[in-house]
């Protein structure tokens, strides 16, 4: 769908919106009715710029429409401000913002500031201000009409990750997918295939999932000039591990850690560290675990300010994870937990994790078992779905504790909330 009007049309639109005729612009401008008539009907596309210029300046449009070349050099820089995003470069990002702000005025370029408000909509979510990213998405919707499929592949993508955190995950899916059929023979997003693949886990159709990375792997794989590349590995081990797949998900996490060091993306380093964690773990090897928690965490420590303008959620999940294997290994957790709060401050939902913490370190006192209960796995309820995993795994430590206290009733009461969390988390294909 492109509904992109011409230079002409556009001229023509503002014209009759005025209430001029062809002959009042050709007389402000001193030229031939016969000239307006060929430029709003396209048979001069583009007019000379002179030309142009003096038909802005009568209608008071100076803004609007625009050349060719000025269009390209307005996509060239929204297409630099795209990168910044991928590449978790916010702060960057951030300072550009301030230079395409223009684009807003530039009355009759719907596309483009579709485009603008997509692209402000992502920084707004990476740095977690996700009511100004929702009011973004309600305003671009009387743009959508003369949305580009450009455009509209970057609403529907928004859409869907807006979704995804409200852990809407059917709606999401949906929305992904209408993004993944917008791109029609062209080569999709490997974002899109990814968090399309990473969905089907959820959602039990692991075959599916795979399908879709591997449908990215074949169409990326060796593309070392696209800076999403190297996320393909990430999103194949995270579709392995959740299915269980371990032993094929470990080694795809350790190339995907590589990249992420050559591309010196630490958000990532971080991210797939926890996730290698993850696979220790469950594998019962916490000194391992504990290790790559820590290189994770001292990682983030040096890049502190970079990690919160990114998403201080994933600093507090690696203390908190760290927190809890220091709490198996016997070892003084306060430390970690310290290093927490200075990041947490004012954020309730960061501090209830921490608290969770220290308490589930100490659940041979009455104190802790009631703040987790009574506090913490009620707040946990309403967040979403990364807190919604590690109330999960407070749920199963809490269910771990009754069982070895020979709380009967207690373990069960926690066995029915993990199974609500797991109705929560994950949709049956029936559905």
């Amino acid at each position: 769908m492109n509904s992109k009007l011409s230079i002409g049309e556009k001229l023509k639109q503002v014209r009759k919106e005025k209430g001029l005729s062809q002959d009042n612009i050709a007389h402000a401008i001193n030229n031939h009715t016969s000239i307006i008539s060929r430029i709003e009907n396209g048979h001069i596309d583009p007019p000379p710029s002179e030309l142009l210029d003096a038909i802005r300046v009568f209608l008071d449009i100076q803004n609007a429409p625009l050349l060719p070349y000025e269009l390209e050099l307005y996509n060239d820089k929204l297409q630099v401000w795209e990168t910044l995003l991928d590449t978790n470069r916010l702060n960057e990002a951030t300072a550009m913002q301030s230079e395409l702000t223009q684009i807003l005025c530039l009355t009759f370029e719907h596309d483009m500031i579709l485009k603008y408000k997509m692209q402000e909509t992502r920084l707004h979510i990476k740095q977690n201000n996700f009511t100004a990213a929702n009011e973004n998405m309600i305003q671009a919707e009387a743009l959508l009409p003369h949305a580009s499929t450009e455009a509209l592949i970057m609403y529907y993508s928004n859409k869907g990750f807006l979704s995804l955190a409200n852990a809407d995950f059917k709606t999401s899916f949906s929305h992904y997918h209408k993004a993944l059929e917008l791109f029609g023979d062209k080569p999709p997003s490997i974002n899109i295939l990814g968090t399309l693949a990473h969905l089907c886990i959820m959602f039990f159709q692991d075959e599916d999932g795979i399908r879709y990375i591997q449908r990215a792997r074949v169409l990326y794989d060796g593309d070392r000039n696209n800076p999403l590349g190297y996320y393909m590995n990430e999103f194949l081990a995270l579709c392995y591990l959740g299915v269980g797949e371990t032993k094929k998900a470990e080694p795809l996490f350790d190339i995907s850690y590589k990249q992420a060091v050559l591309n010196a993306d630490v958000i990532n380093q971080g991210v797939t560290l926890l996730n290698m964690a993850d696979i220790s773990r469950r594998r019962e090897n916490y000194e391992k675990s504990h290790k790559q928690l820590s290189t994770a965490l001292d990682l983030y420590n040096k890049n502190l300010s970079e990690v919160v303008a990114n998403d201080s959620t994933v600093y507090i999940q690696i203390v908190f994870t760290k927190a809890i294997m220091e709490a198996k290994m016997n070892m003084d957790n306060t430390e970690t937990i310290a290093q927490g709060r200075s990041v947490a401050k004012e954020d309730e939902t960061h501090t209830i994790l921490l608290n969770s913490a220290y308490h589930l370190s100490n659940l041979g006192n009455a104190d802790s078992e009631k703040y987790l209960v009574d506090i913490a796995l009620p707040h946990l309820m309403q967040c979403e779905t990364q807190e919604k995993n590690l109330r999960l795994l407070i749920c199963k430590e809490l269910e771990a504790h009754y069982k070895k206290k020979k709380s009967k009733t207690k373990a069960a009461y926690m066995a029915a909330n993990i199974r609500d969390i797991y109705e929560e988390i994950f949709i049956n294909e029936e559905e």
